[in-house]
């Protein structure tokens, strides 16, 4: 059997070809699968956003999915949230305005919009269904790091400007 790769061509004797040759190309998948799943992926840490509801979007005070160190002080929406001015952290009388520095998309399979201005106006970024950033403050997560303490208004893709 001979295979074809990138201009160079392989060789295999007659005992690789059909299913050794399957089993040995499928082992080589489940390996690589294995190795990208533990080497961090951009993914929310499920036990830290546990307080967010699934069908909702949720952000937090602090790095790490908190507020105050405390993991159940967040805002969430379920639709939209336009102007975050009178947003509190749940539980306090603490101002949630411009002060979010982690978030999580747990929505409806779609986009949540995060913008700097209230009634969605102004710079935004898009957290992907299913995920989450645990640091707004840094570039490694899901958005840009200029959206740390910023975020005035929020509403997932499917929901337009006009959502109260």
């Amino acid at each position: 059997m001979t295979l074809e790769m990138t201009g160079k061509t392989m060789s295999f004797p007659a005992s690789h070809t059909g299913r050794t040759l399957r089993r040995t190309l499928a082992s080589g998948m489940t390996a690589a699968i294995l190795v990208l799943g533990t080497t961090g992926l951009a993914t929310p840490a499920s036990a830290a956003t546990a307080d967010c509801p699934s069908g909702y979007s949720c952000f937090w005070g602090d790095t790490g999915y908190r507020t105050d160190s405390v993991e159940n002080r967040l805002v969430r929406f379920y639709q939209c949230y336009r102007d975050l001015e009178t947003a509190t952290w749940s539980g306090t009388s603490s101002a949630a305005n411009d002060r979010a520095s982690s978030v999580s998309n747990k929505g409806q399979h779609d986009p949540a919009y995060y913008y700097v201005d209230a009634r969605y106006r102004g710079l935004f970024f898009p957290l992907p269904y299913g995920s989450g950033d645990g640091n707004l403050g840094d570039s490694s997560g899901n958005a840009p790091a200029s959206f740390n303490d910023k975020i005035s208004s929020a509403r997932f893709a499917s929901f337009d400007t006009d959502c109260e």
